[in-house]
């Protein structure tokens, strides 16, 4: 369709003129800060993908094409703006993308792989520090189990689809004996500390790193946790 105004131009066209305005807002650096970072490369087929795609585009690119690591990213999908029918359509495609079978080795696979390819180009480790978000044992390492248990048995329990939080989804998968009981409580407690930890830094205008000492228990945990669950041949 064409737009309605004076010089009239393709709707495309147009919402790809205001999607650039719109990142343009968000990710301007002021005075007091950025209000948010935007990647476009995570859109639909990367640099290479229209900025902005209709609903029908999207769902197509999610069931054919997308990567194991978009529909991680789909886990903590929100709806941010528009209206209700797109709001609805959105959560059904997110909802039917999570609760696809999937082989459970292969996505363990595929996970695992996607992780360590994470850390090897974002860890910032200088100095015998500790990444908090990118190194061994930290925030990324729970966030990929918590993934792969909400990508691996979403299919068998629907609800698992519905939470958007680390701390909420660790409950759920708990609740199905994904997580044990122990396994699920040091996960929520050392997931809340980094996070506190985080914000604290990024509020103060530096980096997510602390010294390797402070962090050392929470570390020796994540990992004994992602070598039983992500390392073994079992699920």
């Amino acid at each position: 369709s064409m737009t309605q105004g004076k010089k009239a131009i393709p709707n495309t066209q147009f919402y790809g003129r205001l999607g650039q305005k719109i990142r343009h807002i968000l990710d301007t650096k002021m005075l007091s800060g950025q209000l948010y970072e935007v990647d476009m490369r995570l859109r639909p087929n990367g640099n290479s993908g229209l900025l902005v795609a209709n609903i029908r585009m999207y769902e197509h690119y999610l069931t054919n094409e997308a990567w194991t690591w978009e529909h991680q990213a789909l886990v903590r999908g929100r709806f941010i703006a528009g209206d209700l029918t797109l709001k609805k359509n959105y959560e059904t495609i997110r909802q039917r993308i999570l609760a696809l079978p999937r082989k459970s080795l292969s996505l363990k696979k595929e996970v695992r792989d996607m992780r360590e390819k994470m850390r090897e180009a974002l860890a910032n480790e200088k100095g015998g520090q500790f990444d908090v978000k990118q190194s061994q044992g930290g925030v990324a390492d729970i966030e990929f189990m918590v993934q792969f248990g909400v990508l691996s048995q979403s299919h068998r329990y629907i609800e698992l689809t519905k939470p958007r939080d680390n701390v909420h989804l660790i409950e759920v998968l708990k609740q199905h004996d994904f997580f044990t009981k122990a396994q699920a409580h040091a996960l929520t407690t050392i997931y809340c500390e980094y996070r506190d930890y985080g914000h604290r830094q990024v509020l103060q205008g530096d980096k997510v790193l602390a010294d390797t000492k402070i962090f050392s228990k929470q570390r020796e945990i994540v990992q004994t946790i992602w070598t039983t669950l992500m390392l073994s041949a079992e699920r």
